[in-house]
């Protein structure tokens, strides 16, 4: 009964271990996805601040 105890909580180390570096890359991905939808809006307004100016310009 000793085995299957020790085999059980080897088991649960591993899946601990995959679980942790399962939201690891999650949260990587989080940010990354963060930081692409800020400068796409960034770039967004900087294109229609550009384009009132030409607007009153032109």
């Amino acid at each position: 009964m000793n085995e299957n105890y020790d085999s059980y909580s080897d088991k649960e180390a591993v899946e601990r271990k995959f679980r942790m570096a399962m939201a690891s890359e999650a949260r990587a991905e989080r940010e990354l996805r963060e930081k692409i939808q800020k400068w796409f809006y960034v770039g967004v307004g900087a294109l229609v601040v550009f384009f009132i100016v030409a607007m009153l310009f032109f």
